[in-house]
């Protein structure tokens, strides 16, 4: 009779340290903080259900502008391919490498038709974020034209991986923008 009572008590002892391990399970999740994507300054439901659109988009207002984005002394186009790599990839194989600092970034940008003549009126609005979490999203809304270029500085002052995201409009016609990069 004494072997079937520890046999009864191994069982309810795993059955409760199970169970206790569900339910802490469940509380530390419910506690950690979810952060949805917002990439290219939208929820994520708009990208997936709009991406290839975003795709046209780009495509079309590539061929109507030149725009040249200059991070710091890193100058690149209106590009999203960073979208399809991961981080690692990106520390291996991307152009886009150390394109942010600690500190002050200089952010530059030019646009033009395809006959070169300079954009005064865009709208240009971008978010430099990391790639996990918004408690440190930087929007840059505020570019200011002056000698055929749009300026600003972003404040950074954290290393680590950021994506830098965003959308720039000229009459109407909007190009999208994802980098993902890192600060030295």
């Amino acid at each position: 009779m004494q072997k079937y009572k520890l046999w009864l008590l191994f069982f309810f002892t795993i059955f409760a340290f199970t169970f206790s391990m569900i339910v802490w399970t469940i509380v530390k999740t419910s506690q950690a903080p979810v952060h949805e994507d917002e990439s290219f300054l939208t929820s994520y439901h708009d990208i997936d259900n709009n991406f290839n659109n975003i795709v046209i988009a780009n495509n079309h207002f590539n061929k109507l502008f030149n725009i040249e984005f200059k991070f710091n002394d890193t100058k690149t186009d209106l590009i999203m391919q960073d979208i399809f790599y991961s981080q690692r990839v990106i520390e291996k194989k991307s152009k886009h490498k150390n394109m942010l600092k600690i500190g002050n970034n200089e952010i530059t940008v030019t646009i033009t038709d395809k006959q070169g003549n300079k954009i005064e009126n865009a709208k240009i609005n971008l978010r430099i974020t990391r790639a996990t979490i918004h408690d440190h999203d930087i929007d840059l809304n505020d570019f200011k034209y002056s000698n055929s270029s749009y300026k600003t500085v972003a404040q950074i002052n954290i290393q680590g991986n950021w994506n830098i995201t965003g959308i720039v409009e000229v009459n109407g016609t909007k190009g999208y923008l994802f980098i993902k990069t890192n600060t030295l």
